[in-house]
């Protein structure tokens, strides 16, 4: 990685190592376990797209990793593209609580933050 006027350039092996290791981090059972993922998701929401339904499963279990925020709680504060019911909350909900945690993931605490 090099970094040309602010912007970070990754050579093609570092962005495949990346994006392993964030695939493995969305979905550590591999594509078994997307696959599985989106077979729920769309019996919750069967007239969304799956690239609609994978986006909404990623987004919200990045913020529950990063933020370590309750997947209940993210539903009602994260904007989605797609309205949801109580009832479809809820399932998505349960559907991403049924998500194992990454291998030896560990929540790092929010570093101050750098006004300069």
């Amino acid at each position: 990685m090099y970094n040309l006027f602010g912007f970070n350039i990754y050579t093609k092996e570092e962005r495949r190592k990346r994006e392993k290791l964030y695939r493995e981090r969305m979905f550590p059972g591999g594509k078994e376990e997307k696959k599985a993922v989106l077979e729920k998701l769309r019996t919750v929401l069967p007239k969304e797209e799956d690239e609609i339904l994978l986006y909404m499963y990623i987004v919200l279990r990045e913020r529950h990793l990063r933020d370590g925020k309750d997947y209940e709680e993210l539903l009602r504060i994260q904007a989605l593209p797609v309205k949801l019911s109580a009832r479809e909350r809820q399932e998505l909900a349960k559907i991403l609580q049924e998500s194992p945690e990454p291998e030896g993931f560990r929540r790092e605490e929010p570093a101050e933050p750098d006004l300069w």
